[in-house]
């Protein structure tokens, strides 16, 4: 979809894709509107500052710096905005030969919108709500095999003797 759109950062769709899928639609959905907030008020203010900052390189870390000082103390009161302080990061940070700020905002965005439609895509394909229980069950069974290795590999770093059988049965 980037590719199609013509994104020249698309790995931050992929990032954001990996981020906001989840095992149920619940938690795709909350996962996805922080996201979807968090970068719209980073690209919002990290593009004002590109903005102003444009002409004056010499002031764009500090800029930098008090954006994301600014972002993490709303980011501390209200949880949904910590990727605010990453995406102004982004805007603020963008290399130049990818276009002005405002099209590096553009982007952004762009790339965060497609990667949440493909999460919660895939959320409601791969993990539709009835399938719940059965992935909670499958999970069970994985890690309870994994988590009696652990045991007998920790108690054989405490001197205990090992017992390899334990391990491969």
């Amino acid at each position: 979809l980037v590719d199609a759109f013509g994104l020249p950062q698309g790995f931050w769709a992929v990032m954001t894709a990996i981020v906001v899928t989840q095992a149920n639609v619940g938690a795709s959905l909350g996962l996805a509107f922080d996201r979807l907030f968090g970068s719209m008020v980073g690209v919002l203010v990290g593009g004002a500052v590109a903005v102003a900052l444009a002409d004056v390189h010499e002031l764009k870390f500090a800029g930098l710096a008090v954006t994301v000082l600014v972002l993490a103390f709303f980011a501390a009161r209200r949880p949904s905005l910590r990727i605010a302080c990453v995406t102004a990061a982004i805007v603020i940070l963008g290399d130049p030969r990818l276009g002005p700020p405002i099209a590096s905002a553009e982007n952004r965005m762009l790339e965060v919108a497609i990667g949440t439609v493909v999460a919660i895509t895939t959320t409601l394909i791969v993990f539709p709500a009835r399938a719940g229980l059965e992935f909670a069950e499958h999970v069970k069974h994985t890690l309870q095999p994994l988590f009696q290795v652990l045991s007998e590999v920790l108690g054989a770093a405490l001197g205990e003797p090992l017992d390899s059988a334990a391990i491969t049965s």
